[in-house]
């Protein structure tokens, strides 16, 4: 499944040559899985309740090959796949649009577990079906 957000590179993302740092990837990536939960999964708005299911991050990765500074504006693609019965596997690109390059491509791959106990767990059905 592929989804895309639009980002502005601001300065709080910045170091002082206004170049991104590259935390602030993480921010971009995280943004564009919460407004995927949004607007396709029906999440109104992030769930930290203590409920049967929660996500965790149990690998990312991410290569930044051009640099993004201050005030670019960037395309955020999304590929969303269940990797396994229990992990859901975002991959990024990330598109630098006021230069026209890609920038950046990484992954998270993210654990349903049950937080009673710390143990990975099946991705409940209505979402694994959205994924599918």
């Amino acid at each position: 499944m592929r989804f895309k957000t639009k980002e502005t590179v601001h300065v709080y993302d910045t170091d002082y040559q206004g170049i991104a740092h590259y935390a602030a990837y993480y921010r971009f990536f995280t943004d564009c899985i919460e407004a995927f939960q949004k607007q396709i999964l029906g999440q109104k708005k992030p769930d930290f309740s203590k409920g049967s299911v929660w996500f965790v991050v149990g690998e990312s990765d991410a290569h930044y090959n051009r640099p993004v500074r201050a005030g670019d504006m960037l395309e955020v693609m999304l590929d969303v796949a269940l990797a396994s019965p229990s992990v859901i596997k975002y991959a990024f690109k990330i598109k630098n649009l006021t230069s026209n390059e890609i920038s950046t491509e990484g992954y998270l791959k993210m654990v349903a577990i049950n937080p009673k106990t710390w143990k990975a767990t099946r991705v409940p059905a209505n979402i694994a079906k959205k994924i599918s």
